[in-house]
């Protein structure tokens, strides 16, 4: 019997305002005001609905929480999470 091992991906991943995104397909703002940030060791879960950030990573892109949400990570169960609109 062959066994077959599972292993871990990471990438670089750029995560962008996307209010801002909008606002400079409008002409409304710079599309250098556009707010990001680059994250070079993103793990992918393939099995995730959702994306798990920092909260200064939150505050860096100017997003505003839309609710909470009890969340788990790395097998415990972890404090509440703040949820924001992906629109």
């Amino acid at each position: 019997m062959e066994t077959t091992s599972m292993g871990k991906v990471v990438v670089t991943a750029r995560i962008e305002n996307l209010e801002d995104l909008f606002n400079a397909e409008r002409g409304l703002i710079a599309t250098d005001d556009v707010r990001c940030i680059e994250v070079v060791d993103a793990l992918v879960d393939t099995g995730a609905t959702g994306l798990l950030v920092p909260k200064s990573m939150i505050a860096r892109l100017g997003l505003t929480p839309l609710r909470m949400r009890q969340t788990r990570g790395r097998g415990e169960q972890s404090p509440c999470r703040c949820i924001v609109p992906a629109d």
